[in-house]
């Protein structure tokens, strides 16, 4: 197989795996990326959550006015900019989202458990550190 080949059958099939993955999901989407970004890269306001998630301010702010109404989230003026809101993720909210990342995991490892044998397993294992070599070359 060629690389552009091999390139576009591995998008296909990641892309494939995170969405059935997420399909266990109770929380919607830009909520859940929104307690990720927090939980990853710590306080920010929802313009940075926008622009790393690559939608409108409109629709980072909407998630974020759930969250907050939720209590997973909680704001403070930015210390540079008092005009800005700096959000940060709550106990509540980081309890959230290791609740979807659990059931994420869960899901993810039984199908694992059913579908591969132990040497298919070592395969995957084995392949985990190329994907995330992958990962890094593409976020530069």
């Amino acid at each position: 197989m060629d690389d552009a080949r091999l390139a576009e059958e591995l998008r296909l099939t990641i892309g494939q795996l995170v969405r059935a993955v997420r399909s266990t999901d109770t929380m919607p989407p830009g909520e859940a990326a929104v307690l990720g970004y927090l939980d990853r890269g710590g306080p920010m306001t929802a313009a940075d959550i926008a622009h790393r998630r690559g939608v409108s301010h409109q629709s980072a702010t909407k998630a974020v006015k759930e969250l907050l109404a939720q209590g997973f989230v909680r704001t403070e003026a930015h210390p540079l900019d008092g005009r800005k809101l700096l959000l940060h993720l709550t106990a509540a909210g980081g309890d959230r989202l290791a609740e979807e990342r659990d059931r994420r995991a869960e899901s993810l490892g039984a199908a694992i458990d059913e579908v591969l044998d132990s040497g298919e397993r070592e395969t995957l294992a084995a392949a985990l550190p190329l994907l995330a070599r992958l990962t890094t070359r593409l976020r530069t």
